[in-house]
């Protein structure tokens, strides 16, 4: 049984904060025009070709803290065999309920996803761990529990500097919607060692560096591609 602690805010999304003051709003505008979509299609494009050198048809994919849903609709445009539910911690506001976007959305309660065994393919968890990092090995375990195979997209810290350039990025990229900002990030060594603590996965592939700012100058120096990694894990039991 898990335990069921605070419930974590994990991405940027819309229903997340219903109003935002004159800064947030400011942050929140300059982030989708300096970076955000062309990130997202960045990383869209990257899970695209991961997915089919997995070869898997038809694919089920849950993804986990999906936010705006933006990188689901991408997937699923690109690959239009591909069906995925999106899962996050905001319950649906009433006024989404009847939006067609919204009908692949499901809230729960940041621990415990609310599925069977098995129920799909690939997990994807695109910059939500380090945001629940205390958790993490209850987030993946789960993650694993109902897929075959996790893709995780997250951060590597390499000290203080690292730390706090991070910090800023997801203070710049998700402060505006009210998601919390981390105290801290995996490391090489501390993510093995999350992945030692599970018996039944395997890493079968780890990209790092990833240039996801290579469109934007000055983000791609403050925040260079040894910041980011891509995982692929497996179940093996």
């Amino acid at each position: 049984m898990l335990v069921i602690s605070e419930i974590p805010i994990i991405m940027s999304s819309p229903i997340a904060k219903n109003t935002k003051n004159i800064l947030e709003r400011a942050i929140v505008n300059s982030h989708q025009k300096l970076s955000h979509n062309k990130r997202i299609n960045y990383l869209s494009e990257l899970f695209i070709k991961l997915l089919d050198e997995l070869a898997i048809e038809k694919a089920t994919i849950l993804d986990i803290g999906c936010g705006d849903m933006s990188i689901a609709e991408n997937l699923m445009n690109q690959r239009t065999e591909v069906k995925i539910t999106c899962l996050d911690t905001y319950p649906l506001p009433e006024d989404f309920k009847n939006h067609q976007r919204w009908q692949k959305y499901v809230s729960f309660d940041g621990r415990q996803i609310p599925f069977e065994a098995n129920q799909f393919d690939v997990v994807i968890l695109c910059d939500v761990l380090h945001h629940d990092i205390e958790y993490a090995e209850v987030i993946l375990k789960e993650a694993y529990r109902v897929a075959k195979y996790v893709i995780i997209k997250d951060h590597f810290e390499y000290g203080f500097v690292s730390r706090q350039t991070l910090r800023l990025m997801d203070f710049i990229g998700n402060w505006g919607y009210g998601v919390s900002v981390p105290k801290r990030y995996f490391s090489k060594e501390n993510y093995q060692k999350l992945l030692l603590q599970q018996p039944s996965i395997t890493e079968i592939k780890q990209i790092c560096p990833i240039p996801l700012y290579q469109h934007n100058f000055m983000f791609n120096l403050i925040c260079p591609g040894k910041l980011q990694y891509i995982s692929i894990l497996q179940k093996i039991k």
